[in-house]
């Protein structure tokens, strides 16, 4: 910085270089996670704040600072430096501002109280997280698509991760039931169901809140309403995705054995699909969702013929195996994931043949 100034003929005024230094001082306590240039970025910050008449002109320095302060450990100082933030808020928004910058001090007016919600979680006071997340999520600020900022779904992510880890299952559902209702369509259950659409995490978690409440039913019907809304096309990845997760809560949510059975044959039309949009590639994606349906599918199949075949042979076990085989032998898809570990299908499958 102190090279540049001296040999770049620029004309910047001492409050933006003494902002520049901090900024880059940030930059470089990220990257070597350094307290000593979270420091030096803090110190910078602080004197570019005293020669500015108006903190308005380098609005962004107290989400500067916060960040700093929380990667120092030090929470309450970030919580204050996020409040200034905010206050800032009537001299910004509807000031005069050009757009981009407008839009600019609003995500990172959201964004601290993402940061609050993580200082409080290190506090120890979880109910202000908890409010601390539900303000990001409620914000209509992230319902206009043309913005590309998710801190609002990182937002729920965090608070289902809590509530699951917790085993307080209520709120999950609670969360759920007021999407069901809600009238407008930017905050309803279709666009979180969508908007969570690739988080593994919060689908589990709202399968562990439908089964350990018992109101798999409830769960199962707000997935079957999206899913009807949704157009069935086999380049939809929203479609395919929510159709996965809904028959992962059939069959983990539900004891019911028509439940599990449905769940299954949605798991195979779906992979059906897939494979028929993808063809053959000559490898296999372990991280893709065909491959992860087809770990779904064993491990059920397995289940399933296993529980059938414990009291005697059956025709429905008969059937599961049959399936099983079918896999075992024809499919690219199940042995890479599964091969050696506890659900490895040939184990299974041996077992089942000399049952």
């Amino acid at each position: 910085m102190l090279w540049a100034r001296k040999h770049i003929g620029t004309e910047i005024d001492e409050p933006h270089w003494k902002y520049a230094e901090g900024t880059t001082f940030q930059s470089l306590g990220d990257v070597n996670n350094s307290d000593e240039m979270f420091g030096l970025a803090l110190d910078a910050f602080r004197a570019a704040k005293s020669l500015v008449p108006d903190i308005h002109i380098l609005w962004p320095i107290p989400g500067y600072m916060a960040e700093a302060h929380f990667s120092r450990k030090e929470y309450r100082e970030a919580l204050e430096n996020n409040l200034k933030c905010r206050e800032l808020k009537s001299g910004i928004v509807g000031a005069g501002r050009a757009p981009l910058e407008e839009q600019g001090y609003l995500t990172e007016y959201w964004n601290s109280y993402l940061l609050d919600a993580y200082c409080y979680e290190e506090l120890g006071d979880l109910e202000a997280m908890v409010t601390s997340y539900q303000a990001v999520m409620k914000s209509d600020f992230f319902w206009d698509e043309s913005r590309s900022s998710d801190m609002h779904v990182v937002a729920a992510g965090r608070l289902f991760d809590f509530w699951n880890g917790a085993e307080d299952y209520a709120p999950i559902l609670e969360m759920m039931r007021a999407w069901r209702q809600a009238e407008d369509v930017t905050n309803d259950i279709k666009y979180w169901l969508l908007k969570m659409g690739s988080s593994k995490d919060f689908h589990s978690h709202v399968c562990s809140a439908a089964m350990r409440m018992g109101q798999y039913q409830e769960i199962i019907d707000m997935y079957r309403h999206v899913l009807e809304q949704l157009p069935d096309a086999p380049e939809d990845d929203n479609f395919n995705n929510l159709y996965h997760y809904y028959a992962s809560v059939l069959y983990n949510a539900s004891p019911n054995q028509e439940d599990h059975d449905a769940a299954i044959e949605c798991w195979k039309d779906l992979l059906s699909t897939l494979r028929s949009r993808e063809g053959s590639t000559g490898s296999v994606d372990l991280n893709a969702l065909p491959a992860i349906i087809q770990k779904n599918l064993c491990k059920a199949l397995m289940n399933e013929a296993i529980s059938e075949t414990s009291g005697h042979p059956s025709e429905q076990a008969a059937k599961y195996t049959g399936q099983l085989k079918a896999i075992v032998t024809e499919d690219e898809y199940s042995l890479p994931q599964l091969i050696n570990t506890p659900q490895d299908p040939r184990i299974a499958l041996a077992r089942l043949l000399t049952m």
